[in-house]
């Protein structure tokens, strides 16, 4: 078919510019999790060894637990728990902001925090628990309080690694 130049020109710059857009998106996304607004566990554990490897001295880890977990289990079962630690996770990343948090194992998160000290750790982590427990929850259309365990452990105490720092928070 005879094409105009310009018409040709014109349509290829927008598939050009669509495609660098969505490149752009999924590269700033490529560390979080969409539905949960949670950075991949992954990602958090490089920043944390990544810290430690800087010699951070400001900051450190809070590891947050739900607290009978086993039970909850096996009073609502696995799949209505994973719907409800989505909506933990949203809960969390809602409350933290841009302070990154990943879930670590089936009921716990770890939240990484580089500005502030160890008191403001420690008040961030009282603040979650109040937060989660205040959160009225539902599963299998019942409603249900959560509680949750909330360790500190701050990079001024000169960790080796990211896994003993967490061992020490947990």
């Amino acid at each position: 078919k005879p094409i105009r130049p310009r018409h040709l020109i014109s349509a290829v710059q927008t598939r050009v510019r669509r495609a660098r857009a969505v490149e752009s998106r999924r590269v700033k996304r490529a560390d979080k999790d969409a539905s949960t607004g949670l950075v991949y566990r992954t990602s958090l554990l490089k920043q944390v060894d990544e810290a430690l490897h800087r010699g951070q001295q400001e900051g450190g880890i809070l590891f947050v637990e739900v607290e009978n977990l086993g039970p909850l289990r096996e009073r609502i079962g696995l799949t209505a728990l994973e719907t409800l630690l989505g909506d933990l996770s949203r809960l969390l990343t809602a409350t933290l902001g841009e302070v990154p948090s990943t879930r670590f194992g089936d009921g716990s998160y770890i939240v990484l925090d580089v500005q502030h000290d160890e008191a403001a750790l420690e008040s961030l982590g009282v603040q979650l628990r109040q937060t989660v427990m205040a959160q009225p929850f539902t599963a299998l259309g019942h409603p249900l309080r959560l509680r949750v365990s909330v360790g500190v452990a701050a990079f001024k105490h000169g960790f080796d690694e990211a896994g003993a720092m967490i061992n020490a928070a947990e």
